[in-house]
């Protein structure tokens, strides 16, 4: 009895420690968090990361002025006209989202100026206000895509449905004939290559083809991929003969058809590097309103299209091939 006794006095001495340490460790853990506050942003790291946000857009030095008053920040920025403002505030929360800050924005005149606050523990770091200048735009020039597709495997859903303006360049083949509708269905635009690398013989074209054979493949061609309202011949055609290019020319022609070249394009569809950095080397040399169009693969675009934000803030327009022929 007497042993049960002195058991129950060392469990319960222990437990009453036990306790005793719980609240003094739940005490000085919660002092602490309180007397520390979150990670405080102080305003030029605000600064700095405003400012880079603005660069994203291409926004010159010349079109932001800067103030200061009793240690706040205030800016004055214009805006391209057709840049949206809201663009460059989605930038800002973006670029802010791992920060201990917050950000609020007010309409002052909708799509035409905007106001915008940005706090650090409740208070106000840097205030700007963001004007549309209509004298100014952005537009570095016009950029467009066209897909180049041999086979029913480079056509998947994440591509025919995609939002981007691109288009299909289809080289002539039976076993393209159903995909073609999916991309009708879509509302893509998609236009005939011919180039030496069609391997189907009911479209293939060559030197020594009559002036009937090129009518009768032509025609051929056309009838299978009805929904194509361009024909387009690869480079220069010069892997043609005269004969077969005026034939051809001819006869798109008499069927109602428009016919192009690609000589001005830039192909990267043989390439097996990263064409992400070749294309914005090239875009960097880009005079403004001049154009640039380039022929890829389905899978560099998947790998390209990431890009694409960048791009368009960089100044760039990703429009349809239509609208630059």
């Amino acid at each position: 009895m007497l042993n049960s006794l002195k058991s129950f006095k060392i469990l319960f001495s222990i437990l009453i420690i036990l306790l005793l340490l719980k609240f003094l460790i739940d005490y000085f853990y919660s002092s602490a968090s309180k007397s520390s506050p979150k990670d405080y942003v102080n305003s030029e790291t605000i600064e700095s990361i405003f400012l880079s946000s603005l660069n994203n857009f291409d926004i010159s030095d010349k079109m932001v002025q800067r103030e200061i008053d009793k240690g706040k920040i205030s800016y004055k920025v214009k805006v391209y006209s057709d840049l949206p403002i809201e663009l460059i505030l989605l930038e800002l929360e973006r670029n802010f989202s791992d920060k201990n800050v917050e950000i609020i924005n007010k309409d002052a005149i909708p799509y035409q100026k905007s106001f915008c606050n940005i706090y650090s523990n409740g208070e106000i770091k840097l205030e700007a206000e963001l004007s549309v200048d209509k004298s100014l735009t952005s537009n570095k020039g016009l950029i467009s895509f066209l897909i180049k597709i041999n086979n029913p495997d480079q056509l998947n859903k994440e591509i025919i449905e995609s939002s981007e303006p691109i288009s299909f360049l289809i080289v002539p083949d039976k076993s393209l004939q159903q995909n073609v509708i999916s991309l009708k269905k879509n509302n893509r635009k998609y236009f005939i290559l011919i180039n030496n690398e069609i391997k189907d013989l009911v479209y293939k074209l060559n030197n020594n083809n009559s002036e009937k054979q090129v009518i009768n493949t032509i025609n051929r061609t056309l009838k299978d991929f009805e929904n194509s309202s361009r024909i387009y011949i690869y480079s220069d055609g010069s892997w043609l003969n005269s004969r077969i290019v005026e034939t051809i020319s001819r006869q798109v022609k008499k069927e109602k058809k428009s016919l192009f070249y690609t000589k001005e394009f830039t192909d990267l569809s043989e390439s097996d590097e990263d064409i992400s950095f070749e294309i914005i080397e090239d875009l960097s040399r880009m005079s403004p309103q001049q154009k640039g169009i380039y022929i890829i693969t389905s899978e560099q675009y998947l790998n390209l299209q990431k890009h694409f934000p960048s791009f368009r803030k960089s100044g760039f327009k990703i429009v349809s091939i239509t609208e630059l022929q």
